[in-house]
Protein backbone atom coordinates (compact mmCIF):
# COMPACT_ATOMS: atom_id res chain seq x y z
CA UNK A 1 0.00 0.00 0.00
CA UNK A 2 1.22 3.45 -0.76
CA UNK A 3 -1.31 5.97 0.24
CA UNK A 4 -0.45 5.75 3.95
CA UNK A 5 2.99 6.86 3.44
CA UNK A 6 1.30 9.84 3.10
CA UNK A 7 0.75 11.02 7.16
CA UNK A 8 4.55 9.98 7.28
CA UNK A 9 6.00 12.46 4.92
CA UNK A 10 5.26 15.50 6.92
CA UNK A 11 8.05 14.17 8.97
CA UNK A 12 10.26 14.07 5.69
CA UNK A 13 9.41 18.02 4.78
CA UNK A 14 11.12 20.61 6.59
CA UNK A 15 14.70 18.11 6.57
CA UNK A 16 13.97 18.50 2.84
CA UNK A 17 13.12 22.42 3.05
CA UNK A 18 16.16 22.53 5.05
CA UNK A 19 18.82 21.26 2.64
CA UNK A 20 17.63 23.07 0.15
CA UNK A 21 20.57 25.45 -0.40
CA UNK A 22 23.73 24.24 -1.39
CA UNK A 23 25.99 22.43 1.29
CA UNK A 24 29.25 21.93 1.46
CA UNK A 25 30.92 18.48 1.00
CA UNK A 26 34.81 17.66 1.02
CA UNK A 27 36.19 16.16 -1.94
CA UNK A 28 39.84 16.34 -3.24
CA UNK A 29 39.51 18.90 -6.51
CA UNK A 30 41.23 17.49 -9.54
CA UNK A 31 40.05 14.66 -11.38
CA UNK A 32 41.99 11.62 -12.22
CA UNK A 33 41.58 10.10 -15.94
CA UNK A 34 42.58 6.30 -16.61
CA UNK A 35 43.46 4.90 -19.63
CA UNK A 36 40.10 4.65 -20.50
CA UNK A 37 39.17 8.23 -19.95
CA UNK A 38 37.36 7.48 -16.73
CA UNK A 39 37.02 10.11 -14.60
CA UNK A 40 37.60 10.25 -10.65
CA UNK A 41 37.02 12.66 -8.00
CA UNK A 42 38.60 11.39 -4.79
CA UNK A 43 36.90 11.32 -2.05
CA UNK A 44 33.53 11.28 -4.05
CA UNK A 45 31.05 8.74 -4.76
CA UNK A 46 31.99 5.58 -2.44
CA UNK A 47 30.06 3.74 -4.96
CA UNK A 48 30.71 6.63 -7.82
CA UNK A 49 29.65 8.80 -10.24
CA UNK A 50 26.87 8.84 -12.70
CA UNK A 51 24.74 10.97 -15.22
CA UNK A 52 27.44 13.97 -16.36
CA UNK A 53 25.45 17.07 -17.85
CA UNK A 54 27.53 19.98 -19.12
CA UNK A 55 27.43 23.47 -20.32
CA UNK A 56 29.71 26.52 -20.62
CA UNK A 57 29.58 29.70 -18.72
CA UNK A 58 29.89 32.31 -22.06
CA UNK A 59 31.41 34.93 -19.83
CA UNK A 60 34.39 32.70 -18.55
CA UNK A 61 34.46 29.98 -21.00
CA UNK A 62 34.52 27.87 -17.97
CA UNK A 63 32.96 24.14 -18.78
CA UNK A 64 30.36 23.41 -15.88
CA UNK A 65 29.31 19.98 -15.20
CA UNK A 66 26.43 18.44 -12.90
CA UNK A 67 26.93 15.21 -11.95
CA UNK A 68 25.21 12.25 -9.63
CA UNK A 69 27.34 10.68 -6.85
CA UNK A 70 26.54 8.13 -5.33
CA UNK A 71 27.32 7.25 -1.93
CA UNK A 72 26.19 4.25 0.24
CA UNK A 73 22.75 4.21 2.53
CA UNK A 74 22.35 3.09 5.89
CA UNK A 75 20.21 0.70 4.62
CA UNK A 76 22.71 -1.01 1.65
CA UNK A 77 22.76 -3.91 2.41
CA UNK A 78 23.09 -5.40 -1.05
CA UNK A 79 23.65 -3.56 -3.84
CA UNK A 80 20.35 -3.30 -5.81
CA UNK A 81 19.32 -1.33 -2.36
CA UNK A 82 18.81 2.11 -1.24
CA UNK A 83 21.29 4.47 -2.31
CA UNK A 84 22.23 7.75 -1.52
CA UNK A 85 22.38 9.64 -4.83
CA UNK A 86 23.51 13.41 -4.70
CA UNK A 87 23.64 16.47 -7.22
CA UNK A 88 27.08 17.49 -7.29
CA UNK A 89 28.77 20.41 -9.62
CA UNK A 90 32.35 20.11 -11.46
CA UNK A 91 34.16 22.07 -13.64
CA UNK A 92 36.71 22.30 -16.46
CA UNK A 93 39.01 25.35 -17.42
CA UNK A 94 40.70 23.71 -20.32
CA UNK A 95 37.90 22.59 -22.74
CA UNK A 96 37.05 19.29 -20.72
CA UNK A 97 40.64 17.87 -20.81
CA UNK A 98 40.43 18.20 -17.35
CA UNK A 99 38.36 18.26 -14.92
CA UNK A 100 38.12 19.98 -10.94
CA UNK A 101 34.99 18.97 -8.57
CA UNK A 102 33.99 21.96 -7.19
CA UNK A 103 33.24 20.72 -3.58
CA UNK A 104 29.70 21.12 -3.28
CA UNK A 105 26.60 19.47 -3.40
CA UNK A 106 23.14 20.87 -4.84
CA UNK A 107 20.63 18.10 -3.77
CA UNK A 108 21.20 16.32 -0.76
CA UNK A 109 19.93 12.77 -0.10
CA UNK A 110 18.76 11.48 2.79
CA UNK A 111 17.83 8.45 4.83
CA UNK A 112 14.37 8.26 6.82
CA UNK A 113 12.64 5.83 8.24
CA UNK A 114 8.76 5.78 7.48
CA UNK A 115 5.96 4.29 8.76
CA UNK A 116 3.43 2.26 6.80
CA UNK A 117 0.84 0.44 8.38
CA UNK A 118 2.70 0.84 12.17
CA UNK A 119 5.91 -0.96 10.90
CA UNK A 120 9.27 0.76 10.05
CA UNK A 121 10.31 1.07 7.03
CA UNK A 122 13.63 1.94 5.08
CA UNK A 123 13.48 4.95 3.17
CA UNK A 124 15.89 7.34 1.34
CA UNK A 125 14.98 10.72 -0.83
CA UNK A 126 17.14 10.97 -3.74
CA UNK A 127 18.10 13.32 -6.33
CA UNK A 128 19.12 11.78 -9.91
CA UNK A 129 19.51 12.24 -13.41
CA UNK A 130 20.13 16.44 -13.51
CA UNK A 131 20.36 18.76 -16.26
CA UNK A 132 22.02 22.13 -16.03
CA UNK A 133 22.38 25.21 -18.53
CA UNK A 134 22.90 28.30 -18.92
CA UNK A 135 19.81 30.76 -19.40
CA UNK A 136 20.80 34.09 -21.18
CA UNK A 137 17.14 35.49 -20.63
CA UNK A 138 16.89 35.73 -17.34
CA UNK A 139 17.81 37.72 -14.07
CA UNK A 140 21.72 37.58 -13.71
CA UNK A 141 20.74 36.06 -9.90
CA UNK A 142 18.68 33.30 -11.96
CA UNK A 143 20.59 32.56 -15.06
CA UNK A 144 22.38 29.29 -14.29
CA UNK A 145 19.22 26.50 -13.71
CA UNK A 146 19.47 22.22 -12.89
CA UNK A 147 16.43 20.34 -12.79
CA UNK A 148 16.51 16.63 -11.94
CA UNK A 149 14.46 13.96 -10.60
CA UNK A 150 13.53 14.01 -6.85
CA UNK A 151 11.69 10.84 -5.24
CA UNK A 152 11.56 8.02 -2.65
CA UNK A 153 13.33 4.80 -2.55
CA UNK A 154 11.02 2.35 0.30
CA UNK A 155 12.41 -0.96 1.11
CA UNK A 156 14.91 -1.10 -1.89
CA UNK A 157 12.05 0.06 -4.66
CA UNK A 158 11.90 3.31 -6.33
CA UNK A 159 8.51 4.45 -5.73
CA UNK A 160 8.45 7.07 -8.24
CA UNK A 161 4.45 8.37 -7.08
CA UNK A 162 6.28 9.86 -4.41
CA UNK A 163 8.69 11.98 -6.66
CA UNK A 164 8.61 14.96 -9.37
CA UNK A 165 10.78 17.01 -11.52
CA UNK A 166 12.48 19.82 -9.60
CA UNK A 167 14.31 22.87 -9.99
CA UNK A 168 16.72 25.57 -9.17
CA UNK A 169 18.31 28.47 -10.06
CA UNK A 170 21.89 30.50 -9.19
CA UNK A 171 23.91 33.45 -10.23
CA UNK A 172 26.52 30.29 -11.15
CA UNK A 173 26.94 26.80 -10.80
CA UNK A 174 29.06 27.66 -7.68
CA UNK A 175 26.08 28.84 -6.23
CA UNK A 176 24.31 29.55 -4.06
CA UNK A 177 21.04 28.37 -5.51
CA UNK A 178 17.42 28.62 -4.97
CA UNK A 179 15.18 26.72 -3.09
CA UNK A 180 13.75 24.17 -4.86
CA UNK A 181 10.39 24.20 -6.74
CA UNK A 182 8.47 20.92 -7.55
CA UNK A 183 7.77 21.36 -11.39
CA UNK A 184 6.22 18.44 -13.31
CA UNK A 185 4.68 15.23 -12.01
CA UNK A 186 2.72 12.48 -14.16
CA UNK A 187 -0.44 10.54 -13.35
CA UNK A 188 0.98 8.64 -10.90
CA UNK A 189 2.15 10.96 -8.37
CA UNK A 190 0.08 10.56 -5.33
CA UNK A 191 -1.07 13.71 -3.89
CA UNK A 192 0.08 12.61 -0.52
CA UNK A 193 3.37 14.03 -1.13
CA UNK A 194 2.06 17.48 -1.03
CA UNK A 195 2.92 18.36 2.31
CA UNK A 196 6.62 18.57 0.67
CA UNK A 197 7.02 21.60 -1.25
CA UNK A 198 3.25 21.76 -1.68
CA UNK A 199 1.57 21.17 -5.39
CA UNK A 200 3.38 20.66 -8.37
CA UNK A 201 3.42 23.31 -10.76
CA UNK A 202 2.23 21.56 -13.95
CA UNK A 203 0.49 18.06 -14.17
CA UNK A 204 2.00 17.19 -18.10
CA UNK A 205 -0.36 14.04 -17.89
CA UNK A 206 -3.05 16.35 -18.63
CA UNK A 207 -1.44 19.46 -20.75
CA UNK A 208 -2.01 17.01 -23.85
CA UNK A 209 -3.82 14.09 -25.48
CA UNK A 210 0.01 12.62 -25.59
CA UNK A 211 1.22 12.87 -22.73
CA UNK A 212 -2.20 11.22 -20.73
CA UNK A 213 -0.60 7.72 -20.61
CA UNK A 214 2.64 9.34 -18.84
CA UNK A 215 2.88 7.77 -15.56
CA UNK A 216 5.86 9.83 -14.12
CA UNK A 217 9.07 12.13 -16.22
CA UNK A 218 12.33 11.83 -15.45
CA UNK A 219 16.19 12.15 -16.99
CA UNK A 220 15.43 16.00 -17.87
CA UNK A 221 18.27 17.12 -20.94
CA UNK A 222 17.99 21.52 -21.53
CA UNK A 223 18.62 23.47 -24.03
CA UNK A 224 19.17 27.50 -24.55
CA UNK A 225 17.97 28.53 -28.06
CA UNK A 226 16.24 31.10 -29.84
CA UNK A 227 15.36 32.95 -26.99
CA UNK A 228 14.07 30.22 -25.09
CA UNK A 229 14.61 27.10 -23.02
CA UNK A 230 14.25 23.77 -24.25
CA UNK A 231 13.43 20.97 -22.13
CA UNK A 232 13.38 17.07 -23.12
CA UNK A 233 12.37 14.03 -20.83
CA UNK A 234 11.52 10.57 -20.36
CA UNK A 235 7.66 10.69 -20.35
CA UNK A 236 6.87 6.78 -19.00
CA UNK A 237 4.40 5.00 -19.93
CA UNK A 238 4.65 1.39 -18.70
CA UNK A 239 6.44 -1.60 -19.78
CA UNK A 240 3.69 -2.38 -22.56
CA UNK A 241 4.39 0.53 -24.37
CA UNK A 242 8.12 2.13 -22.57
CA UNK A 243 7.56 5.93 -22.85
CA UNK A 244 8.67 8.88 -25.23
CA UNK A 245 10.79 11.52 -25.48
CA UNK A 246 9.29 14.41 -25.22
CA UNK A 247 9.88 18.44 -25.74
CA UNK A 248 9.04 21.08 -23.71
CA UNK A 249 9.77 25.07 -24.54
CA UNK A 250 9.42 27.74 -22.18
CA UNK A 251 9.77 31.37 -22.97
CA UNK A 252 10.10 33.38 -19.84
CA UNK A 253 12.84 31.48 -18.51
CA UNK A 254 11.00 28.23 -16.44
CA UNK A 255 7.75 30.12 -15.23
CA UNK A 256 5.58 28.58 -18.03
CA UNK A 257 5.95 25.51 -20.27
CA UNK A 258 4.07 24.92 -23.48
CA UNK A 259 4.64 21.01 -25.05
CA UNK A 260 6.02 20.87 -28.36
CA UNK A 261 5.81 17.09 -28.82
CA UNK A 262 7.18 13.76 -28.88
CA UNK A 263 11.02 13.68 -30.64
CA UNK A 264 11.17 9.70 -30.23
CA UNK A 265 7.78 7.41 -29.67
CA UNK A 266 9.44 4.42 -28.39
CA UNK A 267 6.69 1.63 -29.15
CA UNK A 268 7.68 2.73 -33.12
CA UNK A 269 11.00 4.43 -32.99
CA UNK A 270 12.96 1.69 -30.88
CA UNK A 271 12.44 -1.34 -32.78
CA UNK A 272 12.76 0.76 -36.17
CA UNK A 273 16.28 1.25 -34.88
CA UNK A 274 17.05 -2.68 -32.95
CA UNK A 275 15.76 -1.50 -29.52
CA UNK A 276 13.34 -1.38 -27.36
CA UNK A 277 13.17 2.53 -27.07
CA UNK A 278 15.60 5.34 -25.57
CA UNK A 279 16.22 6.91 -22.36
CA UNK A 280 18.30 9.67 -21.16
CA UNK A 281 18.00 12.72 -23.86
CA UNK A 282 19.86 15.43 -23.32
CA UNK A 283 20.60 18.04 -26.55
CA UNK A 284 23.14 20.43 -27.56
CA UNK A 285 23.74 22.69 -30.47
CA UNK A 286 26.70 22.97 -32.72
CA UNK A 287 26.87 25.48 -36.28
CA UNK A 288 23.44 26.36 -35.64
CA UNK A 289 21.83 22.77 -35.50
CA UNK A 290 20.12 21.09 -32.87
CA UNK A 291 20.82 17.40 -32.07
CA UNK A 292 19.02 14.93 -29.57
CA UNK A 293 21.29 11.94 -27.71
CA UNK A 294 19.52 9.34 -26.39
CA UNK A 295 20.27 6.05 -24.96
CA UNK A 296 18.61 2.98 -26.28
CA UNK A 297 17.23 0.18 -24.00
CA UNK A 298 16.87 -3.39 -24.40
CA UNK A 299 14.31 -3.98 -21.86
CA UNK A 300 15.57 -1.98 -18.79
CA UNK A 301 19.14 -2.39 -19.85
CA UNK A 302 20.89 0.86 -21.65
CA UNK A 303 23.02 0.13 -24.46
CA UNK A 304 24.97 3.31 -25.51
CA UNK A 305 24.52 6.95 -27.11
CA UNK A 306 22.76 7.61 -29.94
CA UNK A 307 22.72 11.01 -31.90
CA UNK A 308 20.23 12.41 -33.99
CA UNK A 309 19.33 15.47 -35.82
CA UNK A 310 16.58 17.92 -34.26
CA UNK A 311 14.94 19.32 -37.68
CA UNK A 312 12.94 21.33 -36.33
CA UNK A 313 13.17 22.41 -32.40
CA UNK A 314 9.47 24.03 -31.59
CA UNK A 315 7.63 21.27 -33.59
CA UNK A 316 9.70 18.45 -31.87
CA UNK A 317 10.77 16.98 -35.49
CA UNK A 318 13.99 14.86 -35.63
CA UNK A 319 15.28 14.06 -39.33
CA UNK A 320 14.15 11.23 -40.80
CA UNK A 321 14.61 8.69 -43.94
CA UNK A 322 11.63 7.18 -44.30
CA UNK A 323 9.80 7.91 -41.15
CA UNK A 324 12.91 6.10 -39.39
CA UNK A 325 15.20 8.94 -37.77
CA UNK A 326 18.57 9.06 -39.02
CA UNK A 327 21.44 8.38 -36.43
CA UNK A 328 24.86 10.81 -36.88
CA UNK A 329 26.62 8.84 -34.58
CA UNK A 330 26.82 6.15 -31.77
CA UNK A 331 29.10 5.94 -28.52
CA UNK A 332 29.41 2.73 -26.87
CA UNK A 333 30.90 1.64 -23.09
CA UNK A 334 31.98 -1.70 -22.27
CA UNK A 335 31.12 -4.76 -24.59
CA UNK A 336 27.78 -5.93 -22.24
CA UNK A 337 28.03 -3.18 -19.83
CA UNK A 338 24.85 -1.16 -18.57
CA UNK A 339 26.06 2.24 -20.51
CA UNK A 340 24.82 5.41 -21.99
CA UNK A 341 23.14 8.30 -20.10
CA UNK A 342 25.87 10.84 -21.75
CA UNK A 343 26.66 14.32 -21.78
CA UNK A 344 27.93 16.91 -24.23
CA UNK A 345 28.81 20.12 -25.33
CA UNK A 346 30.81 21.08 -28.76
CA UNK A 347 33.13 23.12 -26.45
CA UNK A 348 34.09 20.13 -24.49
CA UNK A 349 36.93 19.32 -27.05
CA UNK A 350 38.89 17.53 -24.89
CA UNK A 351 36.55 15.18 -23.27
CA UNK A 352 33.67 14.84 -26.24
CA UNK A 353 30.77 12.77 -25.16
CA UNK A 354 31.28 11.89 -21.49
CA UNK A 355 28.94 9.13 -21.16
CA UNK A 356 28.02 6.72 -17.88
CA UNK A 357 28.84 3.05 -17.30
CA UNK A 358 27.88 0.52 -14.46
CA UNK A 359 29.92 -1.94 -13.06
CA UNK A 360 27.42 -4.55 -11.06
CA UNK A 361 29.93 -7.02 -9.94
CA UNK A 362 32.44 -4.51 -9.13
CA UNK A 363 33.42 -1.46 -7.35
CA UNK A 364 32.86 1.43 -7.60
CA UNK A 365 29.74 -0.07 -9.83
CA UNK A 366 28.82 3.53 -11.18
CA UNK A 367 31.36 5.40 -13.34
CA UNK A 368 31.79 8.44 -15.92
CA UNK A 369 34.15 7.84 -19.05
CA UNK A 370 35.35 10.54 -21.82
CA UNK A 371 34.59 9.17 -25.41
CA UNK A 372 36.56 11.91 -27.32
CA UNK A 373 34.24 11.81 -29.92
CA UNK A 374 33.25 14.56 -30.51
CA UNK A 375 30.90 15.74 -33.45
Amino acid sequence: MVRPISSSLAVCAAAIVCLALFSACSGDGTARTDSRGRIVFDGVGEQGIFDPSLARDPESSRIWMSYSEVDNSAWSTNPSYNHLIHTRIAYSDDVSASWSDAGMIVNESFDVTITVDDSDHDGTWVHEVSALVFDPDDDPGKRWKILWHHYLWLDGMQLFQHGWIGMKSAPSPAGPWSVERKIFVGSLYDTGSDVILGTPEVRLDQVHADLNGCLAFSEPGLLAANGALYLCMLGAEGSSKNGRIILLRSNDSGATWTYRGTLLLNAADGPALGCHGFSAPAMFAKDGRYYLMATPQVGDWYSGTTVFEIADLDSAALVRDGGVPRVITTVNGSTGSFNGAAGYIPEASGSGIIYSEAFLDEAPRFRIFMSHVNL
